[in-house]
């Protein structure tokens, strides 16, 4: 089982691009690192091949904003886990940004079965499918996929009903409910602007904003809620938003910024998913 204290362990700088996220970030790594490693060892003897995917990996770690410690991103947490998974597959477009993941990953995990795309998750959904083992009679697999865009605009809906389509995977998703969506609403509602269209893979939303059907009149969780709908369609358990996970910028902060949304087709996986709340509150203090 994952030990929390290794949250604690700052990294040494090893000269390799690190991009600047808010100490919050903390807990999000904290809750996909959990979940894998339950799941990963949950499923060892129950399927050939456990796939863990990264749509938006990064560098594999980061630097904190206003503190300056270096933290393991969600790649080198994943990678770090005791039962580790057969196949990864991480996607990041930037290149500076993929360049550093892979060099962090042939340091720190050569032995890793680990496939790196320097392409845009949306585009390269194919490309993530082909480095897939193939899967079939006598060769079954089982994936876990988080997916943590910086924007609404960085994620189609399409790429997860397509991979959905291709693997049984439990997807763990980062709606920028208010840190991007909420704050955006007058653009976002805009006839022209196609964003949310992206993100839900569906137009129905704005007449059903619009007529103030919506049981929140909050946007940035009106879309959440919608993108869970989208998920049910796809035959995923979706119990309502109120078993989203709301990430606040600080621990006593009622300063909302995202929602950690959790999507699996079996009730074992929420039940995982549980678990991952409850043991994955406290927060990391950081002196700042």
């Amino acid at each position: 089982m994952l030990e929390l204290d290794s949250y604690d362990q700052f990294l040494e700088d090893d000269g390799l691009p690190y991009p600047t996220v808010g100490s919050w970030a903390i807990e999000k790594h904290r809750k996909v690192a959990y979940y894998a490693s339950i799941f990963s060892e949950s499923m060892r003897n129950k399927w050939n091949c456990r796939v863990y995917i990264d749509l938006f990996a990064g560098s594999g770690a980061a630097k904190l904003k206003g503190a300056g410690q270096k933290i393991k991103g969600s790649p080198l947490h994943v990678l770090g886990i005791q039962s580790s998974f057969d196949k990864y597959v991480f996607c990041e477009e930037n290149p500076n940004l993929f360049n550093a993941l892979k060099q962090r990953i042939r340091q720190s995990y050569p032995n890793a079965n680990a496939t790196v795309l320097n392409l845009n998750c949306n585009r390269a959904v194919e490309e993530i499918i082909s480095a897939l083992p193939k899967f079939g009679p006598g060769n079954t697999g089982i994936g876990f996929c988080f997916v943590d865009p910086f924007s609404a605009s960085n994620l189609e809906f399409g790429t997860i009903r397509r991979l959905s389509a291709n693997l049984y995977v439990d997807f763990a998703v980062l709606i920028p409910s208010h840190m991007d969506i909420h704050r955006n609403e007058c653009n976002y509602t805009k006839p022209e602007c196609r964003t949310i269209d992206n993100l839900l893979g569906e137009t129905e939303w704005r007449a059903a904003w619009a007529a103030g059907s919506a049981p929140c009149r909050d946007f940035g969780l009106f879309v959440a809620d919608r993108f869970g709908k989208q998920m049910q369609s796809c035959d995923y358990i979706y119990e309502g938003p109120e078993h989203f996970e709301k990430i606040r910028m600080g621990e006593d902060s009622g300063l909302n910024l995202y929602y950690i949304c959790f999507f699996s087709r079996h009730p074992r996986g929420q039940q995982f998913w549980k678990e991952t709340r409850a043991r994955t509150k406290r927060q990391l203090t950081l002196g700042i």
